[in-house]
């Protein structure tokens, strides 16, 4: 802006949505003012673009103007964004992306503002259920201002954000066939397969992949009775498209069973109606080195059914006396016992099978059977009526061993007697129910204070609570830290003391991952545009850029990048800023990238007819094209000032009509050997 002694208040001009400010006087021969003077205006230009004056001073903000009657001309920036989606190769994508329309300083919403028609999408490649994964752009354009009679004008400035969809690889699962062995034997042979309900369109496991499929277990002959994995592996992909991975059930795919530890009865006889000789036997099954003192505790008694009186024949010896301590076994008759000693009558034992549930829990079905018969005896030929097997336990019952009780025979026979296995007075066992530390999920910003961390206590039976059952105060720990990367960490509960034997105490599933450390956010600061001759691209140079909000000592860098949203020549065209972040450390941020930034596109400019000094004859220079990509240079000896004559669609670039000439002084400055240049704009 000039201020100017011989003339008259200059009006202004200023175009709604672009910012552009231009001046209706002529320019005369006063030096440019240190500042704008615009007393009496409110200047705000949009997202801090740049109103440059002749000595490089900035003004930033958004312009408003007076119009002489109280109103004032303004624009607002609707931003038109594609929404970014990602999917799985195989699966129907999206026909196009959700869009948002937003108002500068407003909130997001599906729907363009009033008199605002939709925006049109446009896939760079079109996304089908057959792509290859990768990601698919998807251009917004079109929007348009409909607004007719007192609302022509349109008060916004369109901003476009394209969107993607990203496809991800389907995956293949290495699927194990479950396998089982008997704690200390040998380890089953192990199979499986690639499940080809995850290939997709049509493709084969032998075109994706070359390689078979191998299958092991960390199981071994000495491991204990519980579930292992197995792994499959020795396949290699040949197809992007597909990822490998463990089938869910790998994890638990191979069982160890209980060894049977048997009642081995030492074989006896006694002639009928003499005395019952000593009966005795051993406990065999034993493996992987264990002793019977390391598995289980008691000592194996042997008894036989057979009396003085029993007639002859074969009777049971039946081995007992032994409570098991360790899971990789359970005791069982060898079948030889059943007719271990020749003599009768024998005893008929109600053998209930061992069963347990957990505290608070339904009772487990009970089972069990009569053993102790001796030769073709039977259960239909000794007795009437149906075995049921009974237990004191209920879903109350606290935790311990219960007695199960069998019932419902009556015997027909008397070389027989019915009676209880002595395994039956501790066959039912209530386990004790979990109580699960459960904490809250929390989460806090990369190099941020941790988060404060609650919880609660879970698994209550019935009208137990916190207060009858533990001791103590719930508390709750992370091991992530104000340093700690992105990612997430475990919370864990501790504080209680237990008072009521029917629970132990146990981290909730979830806790293992509940605290998360999320990506700090950098913003940039001191980026600059640089204005540019027109070439045809919208390629753009920018500098200045600082990070701000990065950690002390992290390295994290920035690589800067830009383009102008339109390559048609003009002042204050928006340029949109991709930069991106590096550095060991980049990975525990996120970037807010630069917006509102402008800069100007210099239009080309047609060729000059003459070239004249005052004192100097005239020269012409019409064989010099002046313009974007060759501007021209003029070269003369002492030439310090020219007067031009330049057409530029028929209107001289410096305010005089075609064909005449002015005196150049702004924004033209030539001298000898420089190239014409005009300031802000075409040259």
């Amino acid at each position: 802006y000039v201020k100017e002694t011989n003339l008259s208040a200059s009006p202004l001009t200023v175009t709604s949505g672009t910012g552009t400010i231009t001046f209706g006087a002529g320019v005369g021969t006063n030096s440019p003012l240190l500042s704008l003077n615009a007393t009496g205006n409110v200047i705000e230009l949009p997202q801090s673009p740049t109103l440059n004056t002749t000595n490089g001073t900035n003004v930033n903000g958004q312009v408003e103007v007076s119009n002489g009657s109280g109103g004032y001309v303004a624009t607002q920036l609707l931003t038109i964004a594609a929404t970014s989606q990602t999917g799985t190769y195989g699966s129907t994508p999206p026909t196009n992306l959700p869009i948002t329309y937003t108002i500068q300083n407003s909130t997001a919403t599906p729907t363009p503002p009033t008199n605002v028609s939709a925006a049109t999408e446009t896939w760079s490649v079109t996304p089908t259920s057959t792509s290859s994964i990768g990601i698919y752009e998807e251009t917004v354009s079109g929007a348009t201002w409909t607004g007719t009679g007192a609302s022509a004008a349109n008060p916004y400035t369109f901003i476009y954000v394209n969107g993607g969809l990203t496809i991800n690889p389907a995956t293949l699962y290495y699927t194990a066939t479950p396998a089982s062995s008997a704690y200390g034997a040998n380890i089953a042979s192990l199979t499986g397969s690639i499940a080809v309900t995850g290939l997709k369109n049509g493709d084969t496991l032998s075109g994706v992949a070359t390689g078979t499929a191998l299958f092991t277990t960390t199981a071994t002959s000495a491991s204990n009775v519980g579930p292992y994995s197995i792994v499959g592996s020795g396949v290699s992909l040949t197809d992007a498209n597909y990822v490998l991975a463990q089938a869910p059930g790998n994890s638990t795919a191979y069982t160890i069973t209980p060894a049977d530890l048997y009642y081995a009865a030492s074989t006896a006889a006694s002639t009928y109606g003499s005395a019952i000789a000593p009966v005795s036997g051993t406990v065999m099954g034993l493996t992987n080195g264990d002793t019977l003192s390391s598995v289980a505790t008691g000592t194996a008694l042997f008894t036989t059914t057979a009396t003085s009186t029993s007639n002859a024949g074969s009777y049971a010896i039946t081995g007992d006396g032994l409570t098991l301590t360790s899971s990789n076994y359970q005791l069982a008759q060898s079948p030889g016992n059943s007719t271990a000693y020749t003599i009768t009558p024998a005893d008929l034992y109600y053998t209930a099978n061992t069963a347990s549930s957990t505290y608070g829990a339904s009772i487990a079905p009970l089972s069990g059977s009569l053993t102790g018969f001796i030769g073709s005896d039977t259960l239909a030929t000794t007795t009437t009526g149906t075995a049921s097997f009974s237990t004191t336990a209920t879903s109350a019952s606290n935790v311990g061993a219960y007695g199960v009780t069998g019932s419902g025979l009556t015997l027909i026979d008397s070389n027989y007697t019915l009676v209880q296995a002595s395994g039956n007075s501790s066959a039912y066992t209530i386990t004790p129910a979990t109580l699960y530390y459960t904490a809250n999920t929390a989460s806090s910003a990369y190099g941020a204070n941790i988060a404060p961390l609650t919880g609660g206590i879970t698994g209550f039976i019935g009208s137990d609570t916190l207060a009858t059952t533990t001791t103590g105060t719930a508390s709750f720990a992370t091991t992530a830290t104000s340093a700690s990367n992105v990612g997430t960490y475990g919370v864990t509960g501790s504080g209680l003391t237990l008072n009521d034997s029917n629970y132990t105490l146990a981290q909730g599933s979830a806790n293992g991952s509940a605290y998360v450390i999320t990506p700090a956010t950098l913003t940039v600061t001191g980026t600059t545009i640089a204005n540019k001759l027109f070439n045809g691209t919208v390629s753009a140079t920018i500098s200045g850029g600082t990070l701000v909000g990065v950690v002390p000592n992290d390295v994290v860098t920035l690589s800067q990048a830009a383009y102008f949203a339109s390559f048609v020549p003009g002042a204050q065209v928006p340029v949109i800023v991709n930069d991106t972040l590096g550095g060991a450390n980049a990975g525990n941020y996120v970037l807010s990238e630069p917006t509102g930034l402008f800069a100007t596109i210099l239009a080309p400019m047609a060729a000059p007819t003459a070239v004249e000094q005052t004192g100097v004859p005239t020269q012409t220079n019409t064989s010099v094209a002046i313009g974007a990509i060759n501007p021209l240079s003029l070269t003369s000896a002492g030439l310090s000032a020219v007067t031009l004559g330049v057409t530029q669609g028929g209107v001289n670039a410096i305010g005089a009509s075609e064909g005449t000439t002015s005196t150049v002084i702004s924004p033209y400055v030539v001298q000898s050997g420089d190239p014409l240049l005009k300031n802000g704009g075409a040259s």
